[in-house]
């Protein structure tokens, strides 16, 4: 983000001391991975000049939440299986 000064052609970087917590938290963010964003910044999202929606929160680590349902099932049924053997 580049400012332009009244006097000067020249840019010079924007300064954020005068950013609220709220826009720091969420240039933060914009910066993380998806898993590592919390959604407490960027919580909302404009689907309108004057209406606000709530955004869906972030699942962290869906695939591995997959692997290990899968790998617990298979599991499962491999005691099951020695259960009927024995």
């Amino acid at each position: 983000m580049l400012v332009e000064k009244a006097n000067s052609k020249t840019r010079k970087p924007a300064i954020f001391d005068n950013l609220t917590t709220l826009e720091l938290s969420k240039r933060y963010n914009a910066q993380l991975s998806s898993q590592k964003r919390t959604n407490s910044a960027s919580a909302n999202y404009l689907k309108h000049k004057t209406h606000r929606k709530l955004k869906m929160p972030r699942v962290f680590g869906l695939l591995e939440l997959f692997v290990v349902a899968i790998q617990a099932k298979r599991l499962n049924l491999a005691m099951k299986h020695l259960a009927c053997i024995q």
